[in-house]
């Protein structure tokens, strides 16, 4: 492992993909009536609630939820010039440049994609200090939700790439074959309704939108 120093706002990340028990494990750690308040009662309005899973999609290299965070952010209207500033870093430092800590949005975005990062453990002490002051603890809970929930499809879907790189025999170091096989089942009962809400939402047929994001 790379040595990092404490205070950068980003740890070194590696695409992450799940066993069962760890999904299992990340499913427990929802707060799901936090969940429902953000999705159900729109505790979070919805621009950046799609801003924090395009992010920390992104951060886990998943490009299913990628693609469809992408597409729903924006339906909700988020700006081309923030799903580009998201997606662009290769670097994950420079993404500290990108935008204002005294913008509400790009703090929690900021904020959840380094939580993904750091594996839900201690962030930047300057950027929880920013989030702290900015946040009151409610919020902050609601953006740790969002983040939580959409690692468990970023890890889940990964996972399922881990099934098709074993099937081109090119198999994943210390991935296990009934794993695999298992997340993946959970990860399309979620991913491919999500899915067909995107042919829906952008209408054009179900083989259309797979089609994009097979080029995307």
């Amino acid at each position: 492992m790379i040595a990092v120093p404490p205070d950068r706002v980003f740890d070194v990340f590696n695409k992450r993909t799940y066993t069962v028990a760890q999904l299992r494990a990340d499913l427990r750690r929802v707060k799901w009536k936090i969940g429902a308040d953000v999705w159900l009662r729109r505790a979070v309005d919805r621009q950046t609630r799609e801003a924090i899973m395009l992010a920390v999609s992104h951060a886990h290299d998943c490009r299913y939820c990628t693609f469809i965070h992408r597409e729903w952010a924006l339906r909700t209207g988020l700006p081309l010039s923030t799903i580009s500033g998201i997606e662009a870093p290769a670097d994950p430092q420079e993404k500290q440049t990108l935008g204002s800590p005294h913008d509400p949005q790009w703090l929690a975005t900021t904020y959840a994609e380094a939580l993904a990062r750091a594996d839900f453990g201690p962030v930047s002490p300057l950027l929880q200090t920013a989030v702290t002051v900015a946040f009151d603890s409610a919020h902050r809970r609601r953006i740790e939700t969002i983040a939580r929930i959409i690692t468990i499809l970023n890890r889940s879907t990964n996972t399922f790439d881990a099934l098709l790189a074993r099937l081109s025999h090119q198999p994943i170091d210390n991935s296990r074959l009934r794993d695999e096989l298992a997340v993946s089942l959970f990860a399309w009962t979620v991913t491919f309704p999500m899915f067909v809400t995107t042919a829906l939402i952008r209408r054009e047929s179900l083989r259309h939108v797979l089609r994009r994001f097979r080029r995307s």
